[in-house]
C-alpha cells in the first residue's frame, strides 16, 4: 500500500514538472447578474436595469481583453440596444423612493460571447470617424466645381489610406444638387458652415472638414526657363458634427515648379495635403477619444444655489460624461462645459431623464449647435 502511494506521488510530481496541474477554466460565455436601477416609472427603471446589466457585462469582457477598453466604444454599445446581449431579464423587487423615482432590483443573463464579438466589430470604426469633406477651391483665379476639386479628392485619398471613412459620395452629390449654397464653400462663412453641419448630420457624418484651397501661378522660376512656380495654400477646419466643437485647424503652403502647369498644381496640392492630413489625424485622434464638449446653460438660478445644489456633480455622474468644468456667464446664467461621448441631444435627454435628482424643475429652452439652454424652476 505504501508503495502504491509512492507511485501516485511520483506521478503527481511528474505531471507538475511537465506543466500539468489544475485545468485552466475557459472564459465564461455568459454571466448572471443582479442590479439596482431607478427611473421615472417601473418601465423606465427596467430599461435602465438592462443597460446596467450590459454595462457590467462589457466590464467583464474588458477585464480579460484590455485592448477593448475604449470609452466611446462602451458608450456606443450601451446607447444602442440590449437586445441579443441580455436575456432572462426579471424584476425581483420594486419600491417608490421619497423623491418619486421608482427603484427596481432586477436580474438577467449577459452573453459575454455576443458582447465581445460586438465590441471587436465596432472597435474597427471607433478610431476613424466618418468624414464629410467640403472644399472651396480656386485655381489661377477660377473656382473649381464643388465636390470634385483636386484638393478635396486628394485629401480624401490621403485620409482614406490612413483608415478614415467617408460619407457616400452619391448622397453627397445629391445634397450639393439640392442646396446650391453648399457649393459656395463653408470655410470662413458661419452661415454656410451651419448649413454644412446640418447636411453632415443628415448624411451620418461624424466629422465635418471644411477647407479652402487657393492655387496660384507665381510665373516662371527664371525668365525663359519654362518652369512655372506653383503655390498651393490649404486651410482646413475640423468640426465635430454632434457638438459643433472645432477639433482643430491646419494651414499649409507648398510650392513646386513644373513645365506643365496642371502637373505643378497637382504636385503642390498633394504636398500641402500630405502635411495637412498628418496634423488633422493627430488632432482628431486626441480629441475624438476624449469626447466632444457641450455647453449646458442653466438659466434662472443664482450661483450660490447652483453650487450648493451640486449640479456639476450630478452631470458628472451621467453615463458617457468624461469631464465637467463650471463657468459663470453673467449674461446667460450658470454654465457647465461638459465633455461627453454623446452629442448635445443625447446629453440633454439624459439630463431631463434624471431631472428629479437635481431637486428643481428643469425645462428645455433650446438646443443650438453644441449649446443647451435649460430653465431652472423654484
Amino acid at each position: 500500500m505504501k508503495g502504491a502511494q509512492l507511485i501516485l506521488a511520483g506521478i503527481a510530481l511528474l505531471n507538475a514538472a511537465c506543466g500539468g496541474g489544475p485545468p485552466v477554466r475557459a472564459a465564461a460565455e455568459a454571466v448572471s447578474l443582479e442590479v439596482v436601477a431607478t427611473g421615472e416609472s417601473a418601465g423606465d427603471a427596467d430599461v435602465e436595469a438592462r443597460v446596467m446589466l450590459l454595462e457590467r457585462g462589457i466590464g467583464s469582457v474588458v477585464e480579460r481583453r484590455s485592448e477593448l477598453s475604449n470609452g466611446q466604444l462602451t458608450y456606443d454599445m450601451m446607447s444602442s440596444s440590449t437586445e441579443g446581449f441580455v436575456t432572462g431579464f426579471r424584476r425581483k423587487a420594486e419600491r417608490t423612493l421619497p423623491n418619486g423615482l421608482v427603484e427596481v432590483t432586477a436580474t438577467g443573463t449577459v452573453s459575454l460571447k455576443a458582447v465581445e464579438a460586438a465590441l471587436v466589430e465596432r472597435l474597427k470604426d471607433i478610431g476613424n470617424p466618418r468624414l464629410m469633406v467640403l472644399m472651396d477651391e480656386n485655381v489661377f483665379g477660377a473656382a473649381s466645381v464643388a465636390g470634385s476639386s483636386k484638393s478635396e479628392l486628394e485629401l480624401m485619398e490621403t485620409l482614406g489610406r490612413e483608415g478614415f471613412r467617408f460619407i457616400d459620395r452619391e448622397q453627397f452629390k445629391k445634397a450639393l444638387a439640392r442646396d446650391k449654397g453648399l457649393a459656395v464653400g463653408a470655410y470662413g462663412n458661419p452661415t454656410a458652415e451651419e448649413k454644412a453641419l446640418e447636411t453632415a448630420a443628415q448624411l451620418n457624418a461624424e466629422i465635418l472638414v471644411v477647407g479652402q484651397a487657393i492655387i496660384r501661378d507665381n510665373g516662371e522660376v527664371r525668365a525663359g526657363s519654362g518652369l512655372h512656380s506653383i503655390t498651393a495654400d490649404i486651410r482646413l477646419k475640423i468640426i465635430n458634427v454632434g457638438t459643433a466643437e472645432i477639433l482643430g485647424t491646419t494651414i499649409e503652403s507648398s510650392t513646386t515648379a513644373h513645365a506643365v502647369r496642371e502637373v505643378g498644381v497637382t504636385n503642390a496640392v498633394r504636398k500641402a495635403i500630405l502635411a495637412s492630413a498628418a496634423r488633422l489625424k493627430q488632432q482628431v485622434a486626441g480629441k475624438w477619444k476624449a469626447g466632444g464638449v457641450t455647453r449646458v446653460v442653466f438659466q434662472g438660478i443664482e450661483p450660490e444655489a447652483f453650487l450648493s445644489g451640486n449640479f456639476s456633480g450630478l452631470v458628472r455622474r451621467l453615463r458617457g460624461v468624461t469631464g465637467v468644468e463650471e463657468r459663470n456667464d453673467n449674461d446667460s446664467g450658470m454654465v457647465l462645459e461638459v465633455r461627453c461621448f454623446c452629442n448635445a441631444f443625447r446629453l440633454t435627454k439624459e439630463i431631463l431623464r434624471r431631472k428629479r435628482e437635481f431637486g428643481r424643475p428643469l425645462t428645455l429652452k433650446a438646443i443650438k449647435g453644441n449649446t443647451v439652454r435649460l430653465a431652472v424652476g423654484i
